[in-house]
């Protein structure tokens, strides 16, 4: 699946299938230039990553930081 952090999502996205989801923040995109395009296709992008997270926790979704 490759190396470094972009290896490490696809290795994760492999096996949790449909059981997880990524997102890429859309303000932090914006600031540091990166399109949607460059992303892999299993990352949807939310327009601000905090707000996106404290949501999902409400509802009972686990937030999982990969470095």
């Amino acid at each position: 699946a490759g190396n470094g952090t972009r290896g490490r999502f696809k290795n994760i996205a492999l096996t949790a299938g449909d059981n997880m989801t990524f997102y890429a923040c859309g303000n932090t995109m914006k600031k540091k230039n990166v399109k949607k395009e460059q992303l892999e296709d299993f990352v949807q992008v939310t327009p601000g990553g905090i707000l996106k997270i404290v949501d999902d926790q409400r509802q009972g979704f686990a937030y999982i930081k990969i470095k």
